[in-house]
């Protein structure tokens, strides 16, 4: 159990909780950021280079497509700013990631893969994906920095980790005035939050199972236990428990920091907390395919999307760099934690391998869900 441990580095956190609500400004939706942009050698931006002389002639005036198991919102913002920055046209099809996976999968079974870029929010997808031979060889210039971060070998050198979503909590408002809201995760354990707090079943949510593995690991078993003693409401998705939690009939929601946002975005009385004793973080599994190798363009928005220009605007939409050497990733008044703080808890590939099942089962036990 790693609760001694996050307790001393939580008493070393500045600032304990952060709330995050939308507001002027804070929104991903502000239009794409000014840049530094110099093509006279390559594609450099903000003093980075992003493709070299040879990848940049060969990218000018090309497209990528992309397929992307992100909401529109999230995706809209960030290929706005990639063409912006780069000039080179970039259409998007949105899908759940199950249906994507298996219009990958058939697409390549009959030699007619569409895409070139493929970006999920499941790792085990992703694998999939790639033992079909979906992706190609995905490789960036700041690999080294990846590595080190934890957002490259994840995809055995297939694909990456574009950024990571965080999971966290978040509360009504309107139900619970700021001063008493809950700013920790013992918070949510309070008798008056009885019959009003909403999970989404982690079964077939790789998010969501990382969530409940950091609270079994922080807390044990005791932690998921003393909340099935509140009677929470059981969701399978995100989006209908944030319906039940804007409306007022939950006052807490266990969901993604991305999804609380675009609630209060859309006039939902939705706040959520960065908590000091620690947020989960989720891959984001993003590759090139085998199509998308033949392509400059998709190279090149790979490589921007791992720049420091592509993880510029995560922020704001309610998700963490996946490299720690890019400014902190802000979210209203709030900063994202990314890899390396100590409230950033990743749930690894090496996580999952070893203790999905455990994770499941222990949740389905407490919860008595059967399936």
């Amino acid at each position: 159990m790693r609760r001694t441990t996050r307790s001393l580095l939580t008493a070393a956190i500045a600032v304990a909780v952060l709330g995050v609500t939308a507001c002027g400004g804070t929104s991903g939706g502000d239009g794409p950021a000014a840049r530094s942009i110099d093509t006279s050698n390559g594609l450099v931006i903000d003093g980075e280079t992003i493709a070299d002389q040879a990848l940049w002639e060969k990218a000018k005036g090309g497209n990528v497509s992309l397929a992307t198991a992100l909401t529109e919102r999230e995706e809209k913002v960030i290929t706005e700013q990639f063409k912006a920055d780069t000039g080179i046209a970039l259409d998007f099809v949105r899908l759940p990631t199950p249906k994507l996976f298996e219009r990958a999968v058939s697409e390549k079974g009959a030699g007619k893969l569409s895409f070139d870029v493929i970006r999920v929010t499941d790792t085990t997808a992703a694998e999939e994906m790639a033992k079909n031979g979906v992706f190609g060889q995905t490789r960036t210039p700041f690999d080294d920095q990846l590595r080190k971060d934890g957002a490259l070998d994840i995809g055995g050198g297939n694909f990456v980790s574009a950024f990571y979503a965080i999971y966290t909590f978040a509360y009504n408002s309107q139900a619970i005035p700021s001063a008493s809201a809950p700013k920790t995760w013992e918070n949510l354990l309070d008798p008056s939050y009885k019959g009003k707090i909403g999970l989404v079943n982690p079964n077939g949510s790789g998010y969501n199972t990382a969530l409940t593995d950091m609270l079994i690991q922080d807390y044990g078993d005791r932690y998921l236990k003393d909340m099935q003693a509140l009677g929470p409401r059981i969701f399978d998705s995100v989006s209908v428990m944030g319906t039940a939690l804007g409306q007022g009939e939950l006052t807490v929601g266990l969901m993604g920091a991305n999804s609380a946002l675009s609630l209060a975005e859309q006039g939902a009385p939705v706040v959520a907390v960065i908590p000091p004793d620690g947020v989960s973080a989720g891959y984001t599994p993003f590759g090139i395919t085998i199509k998308g190798a033949e392509n400059p363009a998709a190279q090149v928005f790979v490589n921007w999307q791992m720049s420091r220009a592509g993880q510029s605007k995560l922020g704001p939409l309610g998700l963490a760099p996946a490299r720690s050497d890019v400014e902190p990733a802000r979210m209203g008044d709030a900063v994202l934690p990314k890899p390396g703080d100590p409230n950033f808890t990743l749930f690894t590939t090496a996580d999952r391998q070893q203790r999905q099942a455990a994770v499941l089962a222990t949740w389905n036990g407490i919860f008595r869900y059967t399936g």
